[in-house]
C-alpha cells in the first residue's frame, strides 16, 4: 500500500510528457555504459564481473496484462474520457489487480482509492502522458470509492485473479515500468532478473502472498542497473511477483 499525503495534482504540472521510445533509448545507453563499465573494469582488476545482455530492444513487450475479459465477472471495469470520481469497487480481501490504461493521455494521469469515510488510502496512479500499469490492490475486504483524473480516453479495472491458474515455469517477460506477474507456484522459488534503469529511477521486486496471510516480501531494491539470481526463501503456495520501477526489465521464473 503506498503511503503519504493526498494527491494534488499541482504536484506534477511542471513535468513535461514522457513517451517510451525516448525512454527506451536512455535506457539502451544506460546498457552501453554500464557494459564498458563492466569491461573497463575485469580486463584492469582481472576480476570477471557477469554480464547480461538483454533481448534487443525492438523485442520489449508490452506491461504484463492479466488474461482477463474485462466485461467478465472477474473484472471491475470502469471507462471514461475525463476526470471522474465516486466509481464503486468491491475488494475481496485477497490479492486483486489494478488493470489501469490511459494510451492518450498527455496531463496527468491519476487514479485515488478512498475507504468509507472518504480518506484516500492508495494512489495506484500518478503519470505524466500515455500510461499502462498494473498494481497491486491488497485491501481489506469492503466498498471502496475511486476518483480517476485524466484528460483522454481511459479505463480502469480490478481484477480479481484467484481463479487464473498458475503461469507454467520457465517464464520469460521483457518489458518497462511498473507491473505485477503471476500467479506462480510456491515451488518455482528461482528467479533471474536483469535490470537496465534509467538515470535517476530505481527497481524493487516485492513477492505477494495472494491469500495476504503474510506481509509481503522484498526481494531487492537497486538504485542500479543489474543481473543477479534471486530466491524466494519461503514462498507462498501461490504468489504475485511486483516489480515497481521505470527502466526496462527481463525476469525469468526457472523453477
Amino acid at each position: 500500500m503506498r503511503k503519504g499525503r493526498p494527491y494534488d495534482p499541482a504536484w506534477d504540472a511542471w513535468r513535461p510528457a514522457r513517451r517510451w521510445p525516448g525512454v527506451l533509448l536512455s535506457a539502451f545507453a544506460v546498457a552501453v555504459f554500464v557494459g564498458a563499465i563492466a569491461y573497463h573494469y575485469s580486463a584492469h582488476s582481472g576480476v570477471k564481473i557477469p554480464s547480461y545482455n538483454p533481448p534487443a530492444v525492438d523485442r520489449v513487450q508490452p506491461p504484463y496484462a492479466f488474461p482477463v475479459a474485462l466485461n467478465s465477472s472477474a473484472a471491475q471495469t470502469y471507462q471514461g474520457k475525463m476526470t471522474e470520481s465516486n466509481l464503486t469497487f468491491v475488494a475481496t480481501g485477497r490479492l486483486m489487480v489494478w488493470d489501469m490504461r490511459c494510451k492518450k493521455c498527455n496531463a496527468n494521469f491519476g487514479v485515488l482509492v478512498h475507504n468509507s469515510t472518504g480518506a484516500t488510502v492508495d494512489i495506484p496512479a500518478n503519470a505524466i502522458g500515455e500510461s499502462q500499469s498494473t498494481v497491486p490492490a491488497a485491501y481489506a475486504k469492503g466498498t471502496y470509492h475511486v476518483t480517476v483524473i485524466a484528460d483522454a480516453p481511459w479505463t480502469v479495472s480490478l481484477i480479481d485473479p484467484t481463479a487464473l491458474a498458475t503461469l507454467a515455469a520457465p517464464f520469460n517477460y521483457f518489458t518497462y515500468g511498473t507491473g505485477v506477474l503471476g500467479p506462480f507456484s510456491g515451488n518455482d522459488s528461482s528467479l533471474l532478473m536483469g535490470y537496465i534503469g534509467t538515470l535517476g529511477s530505481a527497481a524493487t521486486v516485492t513477492v505477494y502472498d495472494e491469500s495476504l496471510k503474510s506481509a509481503p516480501q522484498k526481494l531487492i531494491y537497486s538504485s542500479a542497473s543489474f543481473y543477479k539470481s534471486l530466491t524466494i526463501p519461503s514462498p507462498p503456495a501461490r504468489y504475485y511477483l511486483v516489480i515497481t520501477t521505470t527502466g526496462l526489465w527481463n525476469l525469468k521464473v526457472d523453477g
